[in-house]
């Protein structure tokens, strides 16, 4: 049962990820749909506050708000059926990116999963979480895997790496200049 399970899961991510792809997004990597990027403000201290979006391969930017059921990465990965929960989660396409942009973006994630971060500086209380992040499909292990690119907020984060850097001041225009500006 487990094994139709997870076939039936696969068969929804592919059909979804060929509808995610449906223009042609030149990238330099073997597909373009294994690349994703992401926004999330995360707080709990003064009621429940969960949202943010995902930039997809076709150049759609996918809002979320309080979504039941996500499901959050484990470390820096997520399996492509919990992934696939999320992006059936953001229900609400509020832009869209142009391909040029999008090529420009995929050729920095390399260099963003290659950067180091910096130690976790706390910097705030009760302000939550302002994640930036790059996914990207690694075939060997069979899941998405999650490079940080910033994180501000109770505690500030960066990933060292200039790519890095740019896909999150890219991000962080797409959301309005973030929720937090300090550099720390």
């Amino acid at each position: 049962m487990k094994t139709i399970k997870f076939f039936a899961g696969l068969l929804l991510l592919s059909i979804t990820l060929t509808f995610f792809s449906c223009e042609d997004i030149v990238v330099p990597r073997q597909d373009d749909s294994d690349i994703l990027f992401q926004f999330e403000y995360v707080n709990h201290a003064w009621g429940e506050n969960h949202r943010g979006f995902f930039v997809v391969s076709n150049g759609d930017v996918l809002s979320y708000n309080l979504p039941e059921g996500w499901v959050f990465p484990v470390g820096d990965s997520i399996s492509a059926s919990a992934l696939q929960n999320n992006l059936l989660l953001a229900t609400d396409t509020i832009g869209h990116v142009d391909a040029v942009t999008l090529k420009q973006m995929a050729g920095y994630v390399e260099e963003a999963f290659a950067g180091e971060l910096t130690e976790p500086k706390n910097v705030m209380a009760d302000a939550g979480s302002e994640g930036y992040f790059v996914y990207r499909w690694d075939q060997d292990s069979n899941v998405y895997e999650r490079a940080v690119l910033l994180i501000r907020g109770d505690f500030y984060q960066e990933n060292k790496s200039p790519g890095a850097k740019i896909i999150a001041d890219w991000l962080i225009s797409l959301n309005d200049g973030g929720m937090f500006n300090e550099e720390k």
